[in-house]
């Protein structure tokens, strides 16, 4: 992982059954939701807080879809 994502990252993708290449992609995708929201200033706790907020519902969704596509499979 690069060094502009959180170090917890590849934890928190493993324990959402998430490849690291994808949670980079969400983490970016988070990144510019906050970045959108106009208002929080870049960088603020606010900024952080929309960004983590918008991985772990991404995060959660993926979750929540491999479990799914799992007990099809079954």
């Amino acid at each position: 992982m690069g060094q502009s994502y959180p170090m917890i990252l590849p934890w928190v993708a493993r324990k959402a059954g998430v490849r690291d290449d994808k949670a980079e992609a969400l983490w970016m995708e988070a990144l510019s939701d906050a970045s959108d929201n106009k208002g929080a200033a870049p960088e603020s706790p606010e900024y952080w807080e929309i960004a983590v907020n918008h991985l772990r519902a991404s995060l959660a969704c993926r979750g929540r879809a491999r479990d799914q596509s799992m007990t099809l499979r079954h």
